[in-house]
């Protein structure tokens, strides 16, 4: 009798307008509860009961209601949701079918069914799929529910960590389609070069070769040939191929597995720079005095070559270092190997004292097995092949760069700015007071710049230099010559990776525009920010695969109780982030399993320094041994704790 009562309603209306309401975006934790972020910077509260209303993203409007001096949000409305579209992992639970989502952020189950295609294709618990959300709960005043669109992997896909990372990121996990038939390549019009001994000097698994080297003795200096491979030749401007490569950006490496930026034919074989075939390339030609400073001009030129050995960086090495190994070059290619060392060399001595170079940081590689899971991780030093090589490339890019500067035709640069423009009085003050003066002006200019750079090394103070690194400007891509502050150069441009790199493949067409004495094409304004975002995916894909892997090691290296070499790169508030240089992931230790008393332990932000009853106890560049705290498969955190107590 009351639910009819106009005077009840009315009433009931008149309460539900006098209760202070907010607007705002769900901001969710992975412990259930959450907060309401209004426009005005307010936060409010949000129980884990009343989070079932709601996800992570959303933008509502609740109810603020207050308890014991504290606030809370009661969702009411929905004005938008951020997310509709989710990857995850079937489950059953009392004969339904749920769905998890891969995301920790949305931490509950939904509910969910099959569409039609998947019915009858034996999905089961522990598929990973992709969903659709058909119901939210506060918009329907239904339990949230998806429907399940397509499969990514079986659970026991021995790849299933790669499939779910280029699902997470919307990308294609399979080669582009070839065409029917690939243009004939008029090599009469090309310089011939085959009769040069260009080598290859790549991994030994590599399939996809774009870059072979040729070096003549001149003098007391060298003449290099940098042929790199031009699948432009293959991909017309404009063409359905040339676009999916655009739309692409980058060849995604994973451990064992790669999606290239190209179909596979051309990649891996048309363009590849096999031995004993012939192949379009584009070359540069750079003569080099003694001190390998660079001799007059540089040159392009369209070519053909012909490669007469796939090397690998471990032979190279072995045989430069004098390693015995199976390993034994005919003569005139182990004379090549020579002096393509003595070139590295010289040049890496002239970028040390007029540029900048990078710390010899080594790689890292996952042993699977057949499954699919990590047994080793391997921690393999850049060596002396790996470093003739980069010297080759570098060097080409620097040639390239200068190429499209003097000729006044847009590319697409890489720039670095240096130090953050609003940080720079911050670096200044760091420096002086660590015993290495500079001032603001020197940090802006670019000599200036390299200079302290080279100091630090010198000194091989690891705390200022990771400070340093905080405050760096980001890299980015430009359609001008812009300085390189991190590499120390004025202007870099590459184009030596055109089969996996759809910028290196803009920088071929301009440098071949130059030399037909055509018009050079007119890059979109909008270009650098496309590629930083498609350079920012493509980092993430493959740090997101590793994380899997990483994920599975640890937690068998938790249950044996393992310790690893760590250096301290980052003290945040919370505690300090490690990387663990036995194996390359990044660990986080929360400043409570440094000193479970919170009132002595202060981690300074600012400092870089973690203090227990205000004694430094840890610094940022320093190294640290640890253990494995808790490792959570599911959400990829890795928390770890010193291996001995600090106090």
């Amino acid at each position: 009798m009351f639910q009819d009562n106009p005077l009840l309603a009315q009433l009931k209306q008149q309460m539900q307008s006098e209760l202070t309401k907010k607007e705002g975006q769900v901001k969710a934790s992975e412990r259930g509860f959450g907060f309401l972020e209004t426009d005005d910077k307010e936060s409010f509260f949000i129980a884990p009961n009343e989070m079932r209303k709601v996800l992570h993203g959303d933008r509502i409007t609740a109810i603020i209601r207050e308890a014991n001096d504290k606030q809370s949000a009661e969702p009411e409305t929905l004005i938008s949701q951020a997310h509709t579209d989710f990857v995850g992992k079937l489950q059953s639970f009392k004969g339904q079918l749920q769905f998890v989502s891969e995301n920790p952020l949305f931490k509950y189950p939904f509910a969910a069914k099959l569409n039609n295609s998947l019915k009858g294709k034996g999905l089961q618990e522990g598929d990973w799929v992709t969903a659709k959300l058909q119901h939210h709960s506060l918009r329907d005043e239904k339990r949230f529910s998806v429907t399940i669109r397509a499969l990514i992997a079986k659970a026991d896909d021995p790849y299933l960590g790669r499939w779910v990372t280029l699902a997470k990121l919307g990308l294609p996990t399979t080669p582009p389609p070839a065409p029917e038939a690939w243009p004939q390549v008029d090599m009469s019009q090309r310089r011939d070069y085959r009769a040069l001994p260009f080598v290859t000097i790549d991994n030994a698994s590599t399939q996809d070769m774009d870059d072979a080297l040729y070096i003549e003795k001149q003098g007391d200096g060298w003449l290099l040939y940098v042929a790199i491979a031009d699948p432009e030749a293959y991909v017309d401007l404009d063409s359905e191929l040339d676009k999916e490569a655009a739309q692409r950006g980058f060849t995604i490496y994973m451990p064992e597995f790669n999606v290239p930026m190209l179909p596979r034919q051309l990649s891996d074989e048309l363009c590849s720079l096999q031995p004993n075939v012939d192949r379009p390339a584009l070359v540069c030609k750079v003569q080099l005095a003694a001190d390998g400073s660079i001799l007059g001009t540089p040159e392009f030129e369209i070519a053909q070559i012909r490669s007469v050995a796939k090397l690998s960086y471990d032979d190279v090495s072995d045989y430069i270092e004098g390693i015995a190994s199976e390993f034994k070059p005919e003569p005139h290619i182990g004379e090549q190997l020579q002096l393509l060392n003595h070139f590295s060399q010289a040049r890496l001595t002239w970028r040390e004292q007029n540029a900048l170079t990078f710390d010899d940081n080594p790689d890292y590689k996952f042993v699977l097995s057949e499954q699919g899971e990590p047994v080793d991780i391997l921690c393999l030093p850049r060596r002396s092949g790996h470093r003739l090589v980069e010297e080759a490339m570098v060097l080409a890019n620097i040639c390239g760069a200068d190429f499209l500067t003097q000729h006044q035709v847009e590319g697409v640069f890489n720039s670095q700015g240096g130090i953050q423009s609003d940080r720079v009085a911050e670096a200044a003050n760091l420096l002086t007071e660590n015993g290495i003066p500079a001032t603001e002006q020197a940090l802006t200019d670019l000599n200036g710049y390299c200079a302290i750079r080279r100091q630090i090394k010198a000194s091989n103070n690891q705390y200022v230099d990771f400070r340093l690194r905080r405050m760096f400007a980001y890299s980015e891509f430009k359609p001008q010559a812009s300085p390189h502050f991190a590499m120390g150069l004025p202007a870099y441009a590459t184009w030596t990776s055109p089969i996996r790199k759809y910028s290196d493949l803009i920088n071929h067409r301009q440098i071949k525009s130059i030399l037909a004495q055509q018009p050079a094409m007119t890059l979109d304004a909008n270009m650098g920010n496309q590629f930083n975002e498609k350079r920012k995916i493509q980092r993430m894909a493959e740090n997101g695969a590793n994380a899997w892997l990483y994920a599975q090691y640890l937690a068998k290296q938790l249950q044996l109780g393992s310790e690893f070499n760590g250096q301290i790169i980052d003290v945040v508030r919370q505690g300090v982030r490690v990387k663990l240089t036995d194996i390359g992931a990044l660990v986080f230790i929360p400043a409570q399993l440094i000193c479970s008393d919170k009132q002595r332990i202060e981690c300074k932000m600012d400092t870089g320094h973690v203090l227990i009853d205000e004694q430094v106890v840890l610094t940022q560049g320093e190294s640290l041994v640890v253990k494995m705290h808790e490792v959570n498969t599911e959400s990829k955190n890795f928390i770890a704790k010193p291996a001995t107590p600090l106090i």
